[in-house]
């Protein structure tokens, strides 16, 4: 298992910085060299809409505030975890909106991506966690060598 962790000012620009820290982690870190380039992407897409909304939604957002991305990887498998300083206003949930609204479309997105997602224990932020097949192509039997039955 590989840990990775690393704060950031609470700051839109900042979300951006999150993102490209998460991709370089999970294409150079030792584990990561085996995450697909498919899974990597859904990675990013997920992890900018949690530190999005912790910088929009949560104290992360006001003055001197911040937000942690931590990274849990294993073999086929990523944990990503967007603490922020707590609900500015209101806790993480589902919107209806309808298709000229600007916003309320990031949870359902993560949802529907995320083989599981929900909000830490404590309240204060939001986690994903993606899975895929670690077995390298040379292990995994084809059909010319399975037995026939």
């Amino acid at each position: 298992m590989d840990v990775f962790t690393r704060s950031f000012p609470g700051h839109p620009k900042q979300v951006a910085e999150a993102r490209h820290w998460v991709e370089e982690v999970l294409t150079t870190a030792p584990r990561g060299s085996g995450v697909p380039d498919d899974t990597v992407a859904t990675a990013v897409l997920l992890l900018s809409e949690l530190c999005t909304n912790a910088v929009r939604h949560s104290r992360s957002g006001e003055h001197e505030g911040r937000f942690t991305v931590r990274l849990v990887l294993t073999s086929g498998e990523l944990e990503a975890r967007v603490a922020d300083n707590g609900a500015a206003n209101s806790v993480p949930h589902l919107t209806d909106c309808d298709p000229d609204t600007e916003g309320g479309r990031g949870l359902r997105l993560a949802l529907h991506f995320a083989d599981e997602l929900g909000t830490l224990p404590n309240g204060r932020g939001m986690y994903y966690r993606l899975v895929w097949d670690a077995t390298p192509a040379g292990d995994a039997p084809t059909a010319a060598e399975e037995p026939c039955q």
